[in-house]
């Protein structure tokens, strides 16, 4: 079973790999040997920084806070002033609309009056007439539907035929009681 597992590992790990793995674990032995003997020297390091912490300490002058609150205060004051050069607030809240206009408009022009509301246009076209013993008929088209009509018919609800002559149709537009005209010849 052991020699098993072994020849397994042989096979896995061939010469080639081997070539790479042992010099890599002779470097790694090496390195943590130096460490160890570096060791002492990050100890004398450290005690030299803290040897310049403690003279630096005790370079720095005592301050009164007393003799320069006032100064403190007035730098507090002018801190969010403009009046400092490169004073910049990079995080206060900004309105990018434009501004309100100060100026009044001008006085605007009186409304102008309503427009009369009229009729819309005649929505027939004239084909042809027919006059017969009974009177004149005309035949007038919408929309692709022929229309035979005679005074005084209502079309649609909306339009009446006031009076056909040889030169024009008049309508009434019913809801405007206006009345329209569409000529149909020559005088």
């Amino acid at each position: 079973l052991l020699g098993n597992i072994f020849r397994e590992l042989v096979t896995m790990f061939s010469f080639n790999r081997w070539l790479i793995w042992i010099p890599l674990l002779v470097v790694t032995i090496y390195w943590s040997f130096q460490n160890s003997d570096e060791e002492d020297d990050s100890v004398e390091e450290i005690d030299y920084v803290n040897q310049m912490e403690r003279s630096l300490l005790r370079e720095v002058p005592k301050i009164d806070v007393e003799q320069i609150a006032p100064r403190l205060n007035e730098m507090a004051l002018t801190k969010n002033s403009s009046k400092r050069p490169g004073n910049k607030d990079l995080f206060s809240a900004h309105d990018w609309n434009p501004p309100a206009q100060t100026k009044a408009p001008p006085p605007s022009a009186p409304a102008p009056a309503p427009a009369k509301i009229s009729a819309p246009p005649i929505p027939y076209l004239y084909i042809g007439k027919l006059e017969t013993e009974n009177g004149v008929s005309v035949f007038l088209n919408r929309l692709g539907e022929t229309l035979i009509a005679k005074k005084n018919d209502v079309l649609e609800s909306k339009y009446r035929i006031e009076e056909i002559t040889v030169e024009k149709i008049e309508f009434r537009y019913l809801p405007l009681d206006e009345v329209q005209t569409l000529v149909i010849g020559e005088k």
